[in-house]
């Protein structure tokens, strides 16, 4: 491999990892904005809850397993068209940019970091959220229906 090939395909592969990153920090603001919104609006919910006298961590409970329902849900989408769209670009990028790597399309170390890391932010943030609605008190809540 001559050095001008070399450094072309080094550059080539810092592009796609740069690209890769920032699509990866996008998505997970996308996925905490989500989360974030979604709980916001059941604010009132949350509060008429707590006014009839159910425990916070009940609470917690039923926004963590709602949130994580969903992103579960998103998760299959997003793996399924992984696997039906990485056919098409598997023949595209992966010669070019990771054959020195022996990478291929799929990789089920990133596949499954991701989704943990998916998870992960859609919790905290659903939990953040959750802990800031229930710190204020259902009359408040109430009164601002």
């Amino acid at each position: 491999m001559s050095s001008g090939y070399g450094r072309r395909l080094r550059s080539t592969q810092r592009l796609v990892l740069a690209a890769v990153a920032v699509g990866y920090v996008l998505a997970m603001l996308g996925v905490a904005g989500l989360v974030a919104v979604g709980v916001r609006t059941r604010r009132q919910e949350i509060g008429v809850r707590l006014a009839l006298g159910s425990p916070p961590s009940r609470i917690l409970f039923v926004v963590a397993r709602e949130t994580l329902v969903s992103v579960g849900i998103g998760i299959i989408v997003a793996l399924g068209c992984v696997a039906s769209i990485g056919r098409l670009i598997e023949g595209r990028v992966v010669p070019v940019v990771f054959s020195s790597l022996g990478a291929s399309y799929i990789n089920p170390v990133i596949l499954v970091a991701t989704v943990v890391v998916i998870s992960v932010v859609a919790l905290v943030t659903a939990l953040s959220v959750s802990l800031r609605a229930l710190s204020v008190s259902p009359l408040e809540t109430l009164r601002q229906a």
